[in-house]
């Protein structure tokens, strides 16, 4: 197939898709997506990097198709820490680490009047 062709196929192939409605779930707070923070970026020779990162999700909302309770009796928090350290041995090949550690806190509470 030509470039143009994938292309243009591609396209309607998104328009035709957004036709269509979509359900989608938001996280589910385990903390933050390892995937993404995966590997440095290219550096040079003998080159140490660090990094540290935090993120903070708070959620006390619940949806259940259309309805929404905001009546404050759920809530979750997580906590997420992640530490990344990488050598550069020579500008191709280098050697990454990545530590995380997640800290999650669940507050559901019950009203008994019936």
């Amino acid at each position: 197939m030509s470039y143009i062709f994938r292309c243009a196929f591609a396209a309607l192939s998104i328009l035709f898709l957004e036709q269509f409605p979509v359900h989608s779930q938001t996280c589910c707070s385990g903390g933050v997506p390892l995937s993404g923070n995966i590997g440095f970026e290219g550096a040079a020779r003998s080159t140490l990097q660090m990094e540290l990162s935090y993120d903070l999700n708070y959620l006390a909302t619940l949806k259940t198709d259309s309805e929404v309770y905001e009546d404050g009796s759920r809530q979750r928090t997580t906590h997420s820490f992640l530490v990344k350290a990488g050598y550069s041995i020579n500008q191709w090949f280098a050697i990454d680490a990545l530590f995380s550690y997640v800290l999650q806190e669940r507050k559901i509470t019950f009203d008994d009047q019936i």
